[in-house]
C-alpha cells in the first residue's frame, strides 16, 4: 500500500462522511473500476503479473478474480455491519446487541444452549 492508502486506513477509525457521501464515493470507485476492467484487452488475460509485497506470480485473469473475491468479501462485511447498526438503532430494548461483537443472529442464538 502507498502512504496515502495507509493514511486512508487510519482515517477509517474516525467518524466521517454521511451515508449519502459514502455511497456516492463507493459508486464513484465502482465506476472507475468498471472502466478500468472494460479497458483490459482480452488477449492480455493470460499475461503474467505479480501481486502483493512478496510479488507472488499470477496472471491478469488471476488478479481480476482475486479483486472480485476481495471486493465481495468487503461488500458482505459492509452489509452485515449495516444490518447490525440498523438493528441496534431501531431497538429500544437493552437486550438487543449494541456492537458488532455482541451481535448474534436470532436463528443462531436459537440453536445454541
Amino acid at each position: 500500500l502507498t502512504g496515502a492508502q495507509f493514511a486512508a486506513l487510519r482515517a477509517e477509525k474516525e467518524p466521517g462522511e454521511s451515508r449519502q457521501d459514502l455511497l456516492a464515493e463507493m459508486n464513484h470507485h465502482f465506476r472507475r473500476a468498471e472502466s478500468a476492467i472494460r479497458g483490459i484487452d482480452p488477449a492480455a488475460l493470460a499475461d503474467v503479473r505479480t501481486v502483493g509485497r512478496q510479488n507472488l506470480p499470477t496472471t491478469v485473469i488471476g488478479l481480476l478474480t482475486h479483486i472480485a473475491e476481495h471486493t465481495q468479501r468487503h461488500a458482505g462485511a459492509a452489509i452485515v455491519i449495516s444490518k447490525v447498526v440498523s438493528s441496534a438503532r431501531a431497538s429500544s430494548s437493552a437486550q438487543k446487541p449494541e456492537t458488532a461483537a455482541d451481535y448474534r443472529p436470532e436463528s443462531d442464538a436459537a440453536r445454541r444452549p
